[in-house]
């Protein structure tokens, strides 16, 4: 049976000196691939999330930025607890988070505590669901979110966080740019005793949640050079977490705790010749983990270490073709005490990706990659993607066409007892077309994107009783996910008055076969806590200093059991509303924020996870300064 391992890590970026867009708007190169593409000329659409605004709108987490800003849900386990991402159907070991170019998801589990990355740590973010193995291997069937070390220049800024329940927040950065290079430092710390009254159904009284508090401390260096023909840029993230484990309200007496401890290292030198650029990669990451539930009589302790490094060559090769090539190869060295020995996983991948314009309105974006794992074997991925720009400069159709694969965890493969070396890499096939529109002209920007997607899922892992009662996995699972994600992003200013309005709405329809009558007729079933549908909206209306927003989240029910047979099924659908007030003011080289956010406005009492409430109304303030250096 697997733990509930909390997971860690990651950057730092400071507080704006001004309001930057919620949601990006311009028609920026981002990679989803190793290819710098415009937004406009994808073969899938890439939604682009400022972190600072984000940060300034009261979202402390990458999970809270995700949640209100993204189609994928996040799967919240009580405030304070595990907060894990889906994205069309699949779980969070399916879902890719890469991190200035490198794949985070732990080893031993496949996923991360989306909780874990504070909002102040955190680069700007791109979501891309459609992204393929092919970029960057394993773990990419329900896509990709990548995130960026930032890049803190020429400003100072302080920032507090203060809400009920004993939230408490600080964040603290600095960067100076002198000449061709630059340095920053971010600190961050947070803790929050989380003992916030819910409704016991059980019970069918009030209580109050119990061992739930936690405290993270944060640090990351960054550094840069950069000059005509090089660049270099480093980042050093030190993170150390307490978290304590209430677990379901079922539970009695609850005593278990996490304690992590992660360093995270990495570094990327590029070099343009005349003969193209050349780009080396590396990444050097441990994690220690100590979970102990007493009650239970657990105690694991694991210690993981990576090494990585990779080569990229990326050439022009004419006027209308465009190639990207890399070597990569990783060292993985895990160990704990729920192996029978230390293990290791070696892997060594080729890859190649092409940005290919036949005619003036077309591109074609095919890419291959051949991962070597040591453990289980080979894994081959291909991707072909298309883009077609009409007449009309603003709008393009696209579409894409992969094969996926996740890597069986080393807690598939290694458990003790129950793991299993005999494991296959679950595969998938996915296809996906859509739209994509990006119109600007002053006083008003729109941009939306539309996606149909359907993708076939196969060899699954399950856990599944043996006949001696130990647990074991094998790859039985078959999946069928098919669906639409569509958003909308517009601006509009007219005099002092400026309005901003973000939505995204997610239709899924994951399903898989079962055996409910012990007969060969097989039954379909929508996957647990996957919602059948989902709609997020922002609002933002900007008088001069003053603005005031509301963010909203509704999804439909969901099912708590594979076969929907549990007594609580459906849970209950949510929607959860936030609003904030707030004002920015000037002095000088001074701008200072000021928010004030009623989280849970309509104080609905809610579970995302069944038996794992979410807190009531509750308020928040935050208070930042940042000081732009004097040239």
């Amino acid at each position: 049976m697997a733990l509930v391992l909390i997971l860690q890590f990651i950057p730092s970026k400071p507080a704006c000196s001004q309001v930057a867009d919620s949601v990006r708007l311009e028609p920026i190169e981002v990679e989803a691939s190793r290819l710098p593409i415009e937004w406009i000329r994808q073969p899938i659409n890439i939604t682009m999330i400022d972190s600072a605004a984000m940060r300034v709108s009261g979202h402390q987490n990458l999970g809270e930025m995700l949640q209100f800003h993204s189609t994928v849900f996040i799967r919240q386990y009580g405030s304070g607890g595990l907060s894990s991402v889906s994205s069309r159907g699949f779980g969070a070991r399916h879902t890719q988070l890469v991190w200035n170019g490198f794949v985070m998801n732990h080893p031993m589990l496949g996923q991360l505590d989306y909780n874990l990355f504070p909002g102040s740590m955190v680069g700007n973010v791109r979501v891309a669901s459609g992204n393929s193995s092919a970029s960057y291997g394993s773990g990419a069937v329900g896509g990709s979110i990548l995130m960026d070390s930032p890049k803190n220049v020429n400003q100072s800024s302080i920032q507090f966080h203060q809400g009920r329940w004993g939230r408490f927040g600080t964040a603290i950065s600095t960067g100076l740019k002198k000449g061709n290079s630059r340095v920053g430092v971010s600190l961050y710390g947070a803790q929050a005793t989380n003992n916030f009254p819910y409704f016991d159904s059980i019970r069918q009284r009030e209580r109050n949640r119990r061992n739930n508090q936690f405290q993270q401390q944060h640090a990351q260096i960054t550094a840069g050079h950069s000059s005509h023909n090089f660049n270099y840029d480093t980042a050093l993230w030190i993170g150390s977490s307490t978290h304590f484990v209430p677990g379901p309200v079922t539970t009695s007496n609850p005593q278990a705790r996490q304690d992590d401890q992660t360093l995270h290292w990495s570094h990327q030198a590029g070099y343009e010749t005349s003969f193209g650029f050349f780009q080396i990669d590396a990444l050097y990451s441990s994690y220690n983990l100590d979970y102990f539930d007493p009650q239970n009589r657990i105690e694991s302790l694991s210690s993981s270490k990576r090494r990585d490094i990779r080569f990229t060559y990326r050439e022009d090769l004419t006027d209308w073709f465009q190639l990207a090539s890399g070597l990569e190869t990783g060292f993985h060295t895990i160990d704990t005490n729920n192996y029978d020995s230390k293990k290791h996983r070696n892997i060594t991948s080729v890859w190649t990706q092409g940005d290919v314009r036949p005619l003036p309105f077309l591109s074609v974006f095919p890419s291959f990659r051949l991962d070597r794992y040591s453990d289980f074997g080979n894994a081959f991925t291909t991707t072909i993607g298309v883009n077609i720009q009409t007449p009309l400069n603003w709008l393009s159709f696209r579409m894409q066409g992969a094969t996926n694969y996740s890597a069986p965890t080393l807690n598939d493969l290694f458990w003790s007892p129950g793991g299993n070396p005999d494991l296959r890499a679950e595969k998938s096939q996915s296809l996906e077309a859509g739209i994509s529109l990006f119109y600007s002209q002053q006083p008003f920007s729109l941009r939306f994107a539309t996606t149909a997607y359907r993708i076939w899922f196969d060899d699954g892992i399950q856990w599944l009783p043996g006949s001696s009662g130990i647990w074991s996995p094998v790859n039985i699972n078959k999946i069928d996910s098919r669906g639409i994600e569509t958003e909308l992003n517009l601006r509009y200013r007219i005099w002092d008055i400026e309005v901003r309005a973000n939505s995204a709405i997610a239709i899924t329809e994951a399903t898989q076969p079962l055996d409910v009558t012990q007969s060969e007729t097989q039954q379909t079933f929508q996957l647990p806590y996957v919602p059948k549908w989902t709609l997020k909206a922002t609002g933002e209306i900007r008088y001069k200093p003053i603005f005031s927003s509301i963010s909203w989240e509704s999804a439909s029910s969901r099912f708590t059991t594979a076969d929907h047979s549990s007594p609580i099924d459906p849970l209950d659908g949510f929607s959860v509303m936030n609003l904030q007030i707030g004002a920015q003011i000037a002095f000088g080289h001074i701008h200072g924020h000021f928010s004030y956010t009623l989280h849970n406005l309509t104080n609905r009492d809610y579970q995302v996870v069944a038996w794992y409430p979410m807190p009531p109304r509750y308020h928040s303030l935050q208070v930042s300064f940042t000081i732009n250096h004097k040239k």
